[in-house]
């Protein structure tokens, strides 16, 4: 290639045949002919976190940020790779900002709370979700949110709590989301007659062609050593599938043979993966 975007869609064809060191040769040139190639930057970001090299990654991040300030979803990228490999008060730092600037981000005030929360800092944790549902109402992700703080910090009654209450307050609007939100909390704090509960009511309103639900439930079940009532689940699974995601059925068939071997029906479990 002669021009920058050249070789940044030549790094990207690289990237995706999994060559990542020669994709930061082909990021590099670009950056050559055009340092402010934001896509550039990003594109090399992701291969040097491919290759382990998570410094130099977060570097191309940064830069890519100072060209391309006002680029939520980039902003997103590079706030989330400086938490995990960088500074994470810079992080707190830039999302108390934002929250001053744009209030009704909702998504920025949430991150920032779950950023108090793990900084130990409950009650301002809490707080910033209240401003969320405020600016965005009552939404799932805010509502796990307070759960999972409260379940933290040992409050688990009132994070179940808070999710009946949600539950409850959706009235005939409540989703398959709703219910598996309660169930993995329900999870999380062992009582699992409950959780099995909310996964039902899940399964009864979930999407008939997806069944995201039962899935999930299926999974549970086989995890918990449950093999019986997880191969009834997965066996239905596998057999209404919807054409076109190969992937899915593979996994479920791979489910549905371990279960049956686990009962010792092995001609079953070997006619599955046939």
């Amino acid at each position: 290639p002669i021009y920058d975007e050249g070789w940044r869609q030549y790094a990207d064809l690289l990237m995706r045949a999994h060559a990542p060191s020669e994709a930061v040769s082909a990021y590099t040139t670009a950056l050559k002919q055009k340092p402010d190639n934001t896509k550039a930057l990003i594109g090399l970001a992701n291969a040097q976190n491919a290759l382990g090299r998570h410094a130099q990654a977060l570097d191309a991040l940064r830069t890519a940020r100072s060209y391309n300030p006002n680029d939520e979803r980039l902003l997103n990228q590079y706030l989330a790779y400086e938490q995990r490999y960088g500074d994470p008060a810079t992080v707190r730092r830039i999302r108390a900002e934002l929250a001053e600037s744009a209030p009704q981000n909702v998504g920025n005030l949430l991150n920032l709370a779950l950023l108090n929360a793990q900084n130990g800092d409950t009650e301002e944790a809490l707080a910033l979700l209240d401003e969320a549902e405020e600016a965005g109402g009552a939404r799932v992700e805010i509502v796990g949110a307070r759960a999972g703080i409260l379940g933290q910090v040992g409050r688990t009654e009132d994070g179940e709590q808070v999710i009946a209450d949600y539950v409850t307050e959706k009235g005939d609007n409540v989703t398959a989301t709703d219910y598996l939100l309660q169930a993995r909390f329900y999870l999380s704090s062992r009582k699992v007659a409950e959780a099995y509960a909310a996964y039902q009511q899940a399964i009864a309103i979930e999407d008939p062609a997806l069944r995201p639900a039962s899935r999930e439930y299926a999974d549970v079940l086989f995890n918990s050593g449950q093999s019986v009532e997880a191969t009834e689940l997965y066996e239905s699974l596998f057999n209404t599938v919807p054409d076109g995601v190969a992937e899915e059925k593979a996994r479920l068939g791979t489910r549905l043979a371990e279960s049956l071997m686990r009962q010792n029906q092995t001609d079953r479990a070997v006619s599955v993966l046939d």
